[in-house]
């Protein structure tokens, strides 16, 4: 993986990879980064209400 993490739809489930070269503050930043995709609603399927927030990135 190039990329520190990814967030996507799998089988119609939510999924987040993680790079397994990263440390461990690397891989919890990458979760807390990924994991604000999804509550920001990239998968408004799985979250009705969602933390919005246009400048995370």
């Amino acid at each position: 993986m190039e990329d520190n993490g990814h967030f996507g739809i799998f089988n119609d489930l939510p999924v987040i990879l993680i790079n397994q070269n990263l440390d461990k503050i690397d891989t919890s930043l990458t979760i807390l980064h990924e994991m604000a995709y999804f509550l920001n609603g990239e998968c408004d399927k799985y979250i009705t209400n969602h933390f919005q927030n246009d400048n995370l990135e």
